[in-house]
């Protein structure tokens, strides 16, 4: 029986955070936080290895309130994408987001999903309907996977890439 069936209704394991009979160390965090964001802080790695497992996927899990001087650089990259209609002042937004987010969890899924709904801007060739897909993606990621399944055959990049005009 995994860890995870043997889990308590309350939370994710048992309360001393044992994973797998053994207690919760700096390595399992180290892990944790590799998988689930792009990279992490030696701060960020102590901090999760002395809150304990069930604390650090919360954490993770919840969404946290971004930095003024995020959102303003944010919007300013955002900005730019939309204005010069360039897919790499694009990416630069997306990059800046992966790196600099208070919710990294939100960006590594919102990655997973843009390679499982593989579309490009080669052949939608606009910034802003691969903008709105991301955002959509983005939203959506972490909820329930029928409604971003839905929400997806119905956004406009999809529909572009699939050729939905000639089908």
């Amino acid at each position: 029986m995994s860890p995870l069936e043997k889990a308590p209704a309350s939370g994710i394991l048992a309360p001393d955070d044992s994973v797998g009979g053994v207690g919760w160390t700096v390595r399992e965090a180290a892990h944790l936080l590799g998988r689930a964001q792009f990279g992490y802080t030696p701060d960020e790695l102590n901090r999760a290895a002395s809150h304990g497992l069930n604390a650090t996927v919360e954490r993770l899990l919840a969404p946290q309130p971004e930095s003024a001087e995020f959102l303003q650089a944010e919007s300013a990259l955002r900005e730019t994408a939309l204005a010069t209609g360039e897919i790499n002042d694009l990416k630069i937004w997306w990059l800046y987001r992966m790196w600099s987010s208070a919710n990294p969890l939100v960006e590594k899924v919102a990655l997973f999903w843009h390679n499982h709904f593989a579309t490009s801007n080669a052949k939608v060739q606009s910034v802003v309907q691969m903008l709105a897909q991301n955002d959509r993606i983005r939203a959506r990621g972490l909820a329930d996977f029928k409604q971003l399944l839905h929400e997806m055959s119905r956004d406009t990049a999809m529909l572009v890439w699939l050729d939905g005009n000639a089908n």
